[in-house]
């Protein structure tokens, strides 16, 4: 973390105090006034999917969590100048910094801090993550209250972000609630056109590379706005309460390309569809399942539910789950390892495998820390009775060091990429049996 301090009294590393917000605007204040020829970086840290956490385990848990990660802070950076507790998940951070460039090391910095375990007593490790929006003084204003506003909008936007977490404010930032909007405006003309399809990513035996199935992706090509990624548009329809009827739109198209490639005699494996919190909420969410299974020729499936969808309402999606697999589905509870849960639910939960998020396998043949972590979580998976499966592998030596520690399965660029329909047909009726 690359900072200059600026000419201010010294203090001794741990020694702050933590701030409210008036506090932390009176001391930015200062920070301004006395920063020198310096520059003084506002960090805002957001801690990613908290909600969940007072859902699923009450609000004393939560409160426990808030005062160890404002510890940490008090801490844990002697370099800064003011730290602060804005109210809720939101914490400030201000740091002496010599240029732009520092300023977004610091911020990698503080989520490097608060992602480490944190330990609350007689109780269970937990590991938080956080989005980090930063302003600059005076690159972004002087005025204390402008910028730590300016440093919450960036935040926002490094949560929303599909590959980014850390994020600068700029003047752009602003004109994204309105495109925001737009872009909503354009989902639902896409839903009510049919400018929505479907994708299809092999996913394959990871010991002999034998196909075992798919997952089913969907795809966004607009007139006006051309390709859509996913991680742009699938935001906006959970906030806005339309992801069930993308939801509804694929479970119906994949029951008619399920039929018609059963009927071609095209062995197509499990296809994995991905389930949002929304639809696993519907009170007729297993009868849509069943009449998915029922118009689907035969074909099996498998339902990829993340973390926080089932964090909130553990008991209640473990009798939905249940209900599923009756039904023949599979479950796999996706991107595991990303937010709360932990392998103590897994027990709680009737599920058949867990998805190893593709973070995890990021730099990993160089990283012997992230070999012994997935290493251990598929171990731990395995004396559970559950399959795993890696997502996002790309090269050979993350396979290799996948199949050596005993994962099941795994999709990703080095194997294929997502298909249209017909060019996964043809892939198919290509590839030997």
């Amino acid at each position: 973390m690359s900072t200059v301090r600026p000419r201010l009294p010294r203090r001794a590393a741990g020694s702050l105090q933590l701030a409210d917000r008036a506090g932390f605007l009176a001391a930015l204040a200062r920070c301004c006034r006395d920063r020198g020829e310096h520059g003084v970086a506002v960090l805002c840290a957001d801690l990613d999917r908290f909600k969940h956490v007072n859902a699923a385990f009450g609000h004393g848990f939560g409160d426990a969590i808030l005062r160890a990660v404002g510890i940490r802070l008090r801490t844990g950076l002697p370099g800064a100048l003011a730290v602060a507790h804005l109210g809720g998940d939101e914490f400030a951070v201000a740091l002496p910094v010599a240029d732009a460039a520092a300023a977004l090391a610091a911020a990698q910095g503080l989520r490097e801090l608060l992602s480490a375990p944190l330990h609350l007593g007689e109780g269970p490790s937990v590991r938080v993550t956080g989005s980090v929006g930063v302003a600059l003084c005076p690159d972004h204003g002087s005025e204390p209250e402008a910028l730590l506003n300016r440093a919450d909008i960036a935040a926002c936007h490094a949560k929303e972000g599909a590959d980014r977490h850390c994020q600068m404010y700029g003047s752009e930032l602003e004109r994204r609630p309105r495109e925001r909007q737009e872009l909503l405006l354009a989902l639902h003309e896409a839903l009510e056109q049919g400018q929505l399809s479907l994708a299809f990513q092999p996913k394959l035996r990871l010991a002999d590379r034998a196909y075992v199935g798919a997952e089913v992706l969907a795809r966004w090509l607009s007139p006006a706005l051309g390709e859509v990624p996913p991680g742009r548009f699938v935001p906006v329809a959970e906030e806005a309460g339309i992801i069930q009827s993308i939801g509804d739109f694929a479970f119906a198209r994949v029951a008619e390309l399920g039929a018609a490639w059963s009927c071609a005699g095209l062995q197509v494996g499990r296809l994995a569809l991905n389930v949002s919190a929304a639809q696993l909420r519907r009170d007729d969410f297993a009868q849509r399942v069943a009449e998915l299974v029922a118009g689907a020729g035969g074909v099996r499936f498998d339902l990829e539910i993340t973390e926080s969808a089932l964090v909130t309402r553990v008991q209640a999606a473990a009798g939905k789950l249940g209900q599923l697999r009756e039904l023949g589905a599979t479950v796999t509870l996706d991107d595991f390892g990303t937010g709360y849960s932990s392998f103590s639910h897994l027990k709680h939960l009737p599920i058949d495998a867990i998805k190893i998020a593709p973070e995890f396998l990021v730099g990993l043949a160089a990283d012997p820390p992230g070999q012994r972590l997935v290493a251990a979580i598929i171990a731990m998976a395995r004396a559970l009775g559950l399959k795993v499966v890696a997502e996002g592998i790309e090269t050979e030596a993350q396979a290799r060091f996948l199949v050596d520690a005993g994962c099941h399965e795994g999709q990703g660029y080095l194997f294929a990429r997502p298909m249209p329909a017909g060019e996964f047909a043809a892939w198919l009726q290509e590839r030997p049996h």
